[in-house]
């Protein structure tokens, strides 16, 4: 006669459950553990709450439906996947092919021995990639020394900042150290002292050549002073008008040597003249030579008028057309 089928609503048993004749199956529950034994099979467990403090879980299957797992020792599984957040506060995660995460955070060091990690922020006091790369990073914040580069190749950046006006230079070993703008020693000289090679591998100025933004002149001269001057502008002097094409002061020169070219586009005519000053800061005068026209007739007369400033005046003798000046002046202090 077959055994009707039988269910209980709690089994206690602080010793071993044989269900069937012996052999057929054991639930051993011993140490914290459950386990069975025998040819028989369990079927599934459906449980709230299952507690094995002093051993491990030991089933062919698979835990579904956890809420949640606390382990102090290892979990081992092919996917461990987790919605909202998985935080591991000791140890590492080892094996995994992919870890994708909004933020990554371990203070002690994090390490992934495989595949790869995929998040928007990762921090670590202790992060090191000794193979592959590290891909579309937007933004490397480091507090200690950032290298580069393997073996004898490595060059390493500074930590801190430099100053305005500098670049980073290399010292040959792989140092990378802020300097000044334009060589070892920096720019020499003053503001407007225009640089030049100092021998060292850097850069030097004087003032016996430099450059005046001020009026827009070139100043040479020799032993840290400057002598001469050189300046060009170019002015339009409309038909039959006088145009003062340029001016300074009379004490700044004991003279003054200017190349004065006039076009007229109109009627394609160029007319050129040279003009020589002299003065001693009382008076000033002037002579026009080299008077030289393509056209029938020249396009311009020039004079030197003023006092305390003297001014170079051009009259275009074409009452009708402009013409366009363009001087070179030349200088002595």
């Amino acid at each position: 006669m077959a055994q009707a089928p039988f269910r209980v609503a709690a089994l206690t048993a602080t010793g071993n459950v044989t269900l069937g004749a012996t052999g057929q199956l054991t639930v051993t529950a011993s140490n914290g553990n459950i386990a069975t034994s025998g040819t028989g099979s369990f079927g599934a467990t459906t449980v709230t709450s299952l507690n094995a403090s002093s051993g491990g879980i030991t089933n062919a299957g698979a835990i579904a439906g956890a809420t949640t797992i606390n382990a102090s020792g290892a979990i081992t599984g092919g996917t461990l996947t987790d919605g909202t957040a998985l935080t591991i506060t000791g140890g590492n995660l080892t094996g995994a092919n992919t870890v994708s995460s909004v933020t990554v955070t371990d203070g002690a060091g994090s390490t992934m021995t495989g595949g790869s990690v995929t998040a928007t922020t990762l921090t670590d006091g202790a992060f090191s990639v000794t193979s592959g790369a590290v891909t579309g990073v937007t933004t490397l914040n480091m507090s200690s020394t950032l290298t580069i580069g393997t073996g004898g190749t490595t060059y390493a950046f500074p930590t801190a900042r430099g100053t305005a006006n500098q670049i980073l230079k290399i010292d040959g070993s792989g140092n990378l150290t802020f300097q000044d703008d334009g060589g070892a020693t920096g720019p020499g000289g003053a503001s407007g002292n225009i640089q030049f090679n100092d021998g060292a591998g850097g850069f030097s100025g004087e003032a016996s050549l430099n450059w005046d933004s001020t009026n827009d002149v070139l100043e040479l001269g020799n032993g840290g002073t400057a002598y001469a001057g050189i300046a060009s502008n170019t002015q339009a002097v409309a038909g039959g008008a006088t145009t003062a094409i340029d001016t300074f002061a009379q004490t700044a020169y004991v003279a003054a040597k200017y190349l004065i070219t006039a076009e007229n586009v109109g009627n394609n005519e160029v007319h050129t003249v040279e003009l020589l000053i002299s003065g001693d800061g009382t008076t000033t005068n002037f002579v026009p030579f080299a008077d030289v026209f393509t056209g029938g007739a020249p396009l311009f007369s020039i004079a030197v008028s003023g006092t305390g400033t003297i001014s170079i005046d051009v009259t275009n003798l074409d009452g009708a057309n402009a013409i366009n000046v363009q001087f070179m002046r030349t200088t002595l202090a």
